[in-house]
This record gives structure tokens, C-alpha cells and sequence, in this order.
């Protein structure tokens, strides 16, 4: 029998997300930032990823 680890109750993740209207309409945003170093330069590089799961 296989659990399903993405689908338990965690009372400390589900403070997380959203309340309210904007949760009701299933919308919810979270970002990440980074820093990567250019290859060729050594440079520092920020940049960052948006995830916007949409319930239609």
C-alpha cells in the first residue's frame, strides 16, 4: 500500500496558505529567490521563480 506523502494534514504547512476570499476563488502565489554566478564573469546573478497555482 502506497501513502500518498502529499496529501497529509500539517497543521504548521496549512498555517501557510491562504484564507479568506482569495483562498474561496482557489488562488494562491508563492516566490523563490536565487542567486547564481555567471559562468564567464564569476558574477553574482539574482533571480527568482513565481509558482501561481490556479484551482479553476
Amino acid at each position: 500500500m502506497k501513502i500518498d506523502r502529499f496529501n497529509v494534514h500539517n497543521k504548521r504547512r496549512d498555517a501557510l496558505m491562504l484564507h479568506g476570499a482569495l483562498a474561496h476563488l482557489g488562488y494562491d502565489w508563492w516566490w523563490h529567490s536565487f542567486t547564481a554566478q555567471d559562468i564567464e564573469t564569476g558574477e553574482d546573478k539574482p533571480f527568482f521563480i513565481i509558482i501561481q497555482p490556479e484551482n479553476p
